[in-house]
C-alpha cells in the first residue's frame, strides 16, 4: 500500500500551524535511485515517500514519485513492491566466474533449475545465489587485465562502498529488464538495446536482449564474453 502521512504541525499559544519537513523523518531510508516498478498486488506494508527536502511525494505510481528520494516501509511484506534503478548508464561485466587455469572466464551451471531464475522478483535471489556460488568465485576479475571483472565483481565493489547510500543492489531478472523498458523512464533505446539479466538458460547461456531498438530476447548471451548490466534494487 503506498500512502502518505498527515503534514506535521508546530503549535504557537495552542494554534496549530502546518509547516514543510526540513529533512525526511529520521526512519527514512534512500530510495537510491529512479522507482521504475510498482508491483500492484497489495504486499502487506505500507509505504510513505518524500523529496530531497523532506516533503511528502503523493502518488501511486512511477511517474509521480519521479522526485521521490526518501521512503518510510511500515509493517511486514510478503514480497517486494518498490523496485528501484541505481542508474540509466549499464555497467560491463562478465556473466562467468574466473578461470585461472584457463585464463578466461568460464561457462558453468548455476542453477539446477534456470527456468525458475526469470520472472520479476527473481533477481536479488539470482544475484545471492551466484555470489555465494563456489566460495564467491564469480566475484572476480583477470588477474592479468585489471579492466576485465566478472558484472559480481562490480556489483560487490558498487555494495560495498554503500553507492546512493544503499548496499542491497543486485542484477535484474530477465523480467525485471522488461519492466524497466516497459517503465519508460528514459529512452528505451537504451534499455532495448543489447542489456544483460541475471537469468541463466545453461551451463554456457543466459538471456539478455538483441541489439534493436525493440525489446527482444536472446537465449543465446555467452557467459565467457562481456556484457552491459544494470542494477536495481526492491523492498
Amino acid at each position: 500500500t503506498l500512502t502518505s502521512t498527515p503534514t506535521p504541525t508546530l503549535s504557537t499559544h495552542g494554534k496549530k500551524y502546518d509547516v514543510p519537513l526540513s529533512l525526511p523523518p529520521d526512519d527514512a531510508k534512500p530510495l537510491g535511485g529512479k522507482v521504475f516498478y510498482i508491483d500492484p498486488t497489495d504486499n502487506g506494508a505500507t509505504y510513505t515517500f518524500y523529496d530531497a527536502s523532506g516533503n511528502k511525494v503523493n502518488g501511486t505510481t512511477v511517474s509521480e514519485l519521479g522526485n521521490a528520494k526518501y521512503y518510510v516501509k511500515s509493517g511486514t511484506s510478503m514480497r517486494d513492491k518498490v523496485y528501484v534503478l541505481y542508474s540509466t548508464d549499464k555497467v560491463k561485466g562478465y556473466w562467468g566466474c574466473w578461470d585461472d587455469a584457463g585464463g578466461y572466464f568460464s561457462r558453468k551451471s548455476v542453477f539446477s533449475d534456470p527456468s525458475e531464475t526469470t520472472a520479476l522478483g527473481k533477481g536479488k535471489s539470482n544475484t545471492e545465489t551466484i555470489m555465494s556460488k563456489d566460495n564467491g568465485a564469480y566475484i572476480a576479475k583477470n588477474p592479468n587485465d585489471e579492466s576485465q571483472a566478472s558484472i559480481w565483481y562490480r556489483l560487490d565493489e558498487i555494495n560495498r562502498s554503500a553507492k546512493n547510500g544503499c548496499s542491497d543492489w543486485y542484477v535484474p531478472s530477465k523480467d525485471e529488464v522488461t519492466a524497466i523498458s516497459e517503465s519508460k523512464l528514459f529512452n528505451n533505446n537504451t534499455v532495448n538495446n543489447n542489456t544483460s539479466s541475471s537469468s541463466e538458460v545453461d551451463s554456457s547461456y543466459y538471456y539478455g536482449t538483441n541489439s534493436s531498438s525493440t525489446l527482444s530476447w536472446n537465449s543465446s548471451k555467452m557467459k565467457s564474453l562481456e556484457g552491459n548490466f544494470y542494477f536495481i534494487r526492491s523492498f
